[in-house]
């Protein structure tokens, strides 16, 4: 089931949370990187960026933040203000600086001029698939633009689909109708059962089910694909309802999502009053949960701690939540599938937290 998948806006906090989680978890994991659209505000330069910005913009942090291990990068929410042209500049950027990077196509991605550029070169594709797909029509997709089968990786998304335990028969049956008709490299289910608006009001906690991971867990039961076809993926902390609206600004809601081997515990602070003096309080709730194993779970879990225990300056912004919600989920995905499959993933010391610097 490894490596893992997990699907991340290309936004600072989730490269943040991949550059700097640990390295034995690297090898296993692989981002996709999901690319906003050209009218979101990037936040290292304070405005848009234009078509001609995006290829190097991204290309130099996908350079400081995952430039030795393999991973996807997603543009189909960019792709017609970039157009051929800009999605070819902005992978040849990206493989200069990473050469093990796959774009990830659509079906109808496939028979466009810039697929044709990557098809020929490409040692791996990967396709983005929903599950709802006909089988047949993914085979003859492939059949047309002259690609072999074993050269792709399909991530079969769930979004939609009702996820949990019932559902494993159901998710099995989508997956091997993938693989009858098209017997692929690896078929990644990609998931989540997070909702996509904040579940809890100010001062208030919950628990979400991992929905996805329940139904990852029933299907396999139900499978009989060979080994190393099947693989996990998620969305990580976060919905798998991908979606960029245009800022409305107001007040950022503190909070947490801290995964739990069952569950997603979210803890909201106080919507008035210091960021730090709410996620403090947060922060306390989360190390106080019975989700929560200790400080050398992860970095995360570790700066968690301390921001519980007053031992931080500050408790960071929204980037920095997003970032610890997404390492500490990243964690707890590796160490599961590891005890699974037979690789040993240690515990950390913890030190004194140091501010790290920006890696953008």
């Amino acid at each position: 089931m490894l490596p893992y998948t997990i699907a991340v806006r290309a936004k600072p906090g989730e490269f943040a949370a991949c550059g700097r989680v640990e390295r034995q978890f690297q090898p296993y994991l692989r981002p996709r990187f999901i690319v906003p659209p050209l009218r979101e505000r990037d936040p290292a330069h304070g405005r848009a960026l234009s078509p001609d910005e995006i290829a190097h913009v991204l290309g130099r942090r996908i350079g400081k933040n995952w430039p030795l291990q393999a991973g996807f990068v997603d543009a189909q929410f960019v792709a017609d203000e970039l157009g051929d042209a800009g999605k070819q500049r902005l992978f040849s950027v990206i493989r200069t600086v990473n050469p093990k990077i796959d774009p990830v196509f659509s079906l109808g991605d496939l028979d466009s001029g810039f697929a044709s550029s990557v098809v020929g070169s490409a040692d791996a594709l990967a396709l983005f698939v929903e599950y709802e797909t006909d089988p047949d029509d993914v085979a003859a997709v492939l059949r047309a633009a002259s690609i072999d089968p074993r050269r792709v990786t399909v991530l079969l998304n769930f979004h939609g689909a009702p996820l949990g335990v019932e559902a494993g028969p159901s998710i099995a049956g989508a997956i091997e109708g993938i693989y009858a008709a098209a017997p692929v490299r690896q078929i990644v289910f990609q998931g989540s059962a997070y909702p996509s608006n904040l579940p809890v009001g100010p001062n208030e906690s919950t628990r979400i089910p991992r929905g996805e991971w329940h139904a990852f867990r029933s299907c396999r039961e139900e499978l009989s694909l060979p080994p190393g076809v099947l693989a996990y993926g998620d969305y990580g902390a976060d919905t798998s309802k991908i979606e960029f609206p245009k800022s409305k600004g107001g007040r950022p809601r503190p909070h947490l999502r801290f995964t739990g081997a069952n569950d997603t515990l979210v803890v909201r602070g106080a919507d008035e009053g210091p960021f730090t003096t709410s996620m403090r309080k947060v922060a306390r709730q989360v190390v106080d949960s019975r989700e929560y194993v200790g400080r050398g779970y992860s970095y995360a879990d570790d700066r968690i701690w301390q921001f519980a225990h007053r031992m931080t300056e500050t408790c960071g912004d929204p980037t920095t939540w997003r970032e610890l919600n997404t390492a500490h989920h990243i964690a707890v995905v590796m160490r599961t599938l590891g005890a699974e499959q037979n690789v040993r993933f240690t515990t950390g010391t913890f030190r004194e937290f140091e501010e790290q610097g920006s890696l953008f």
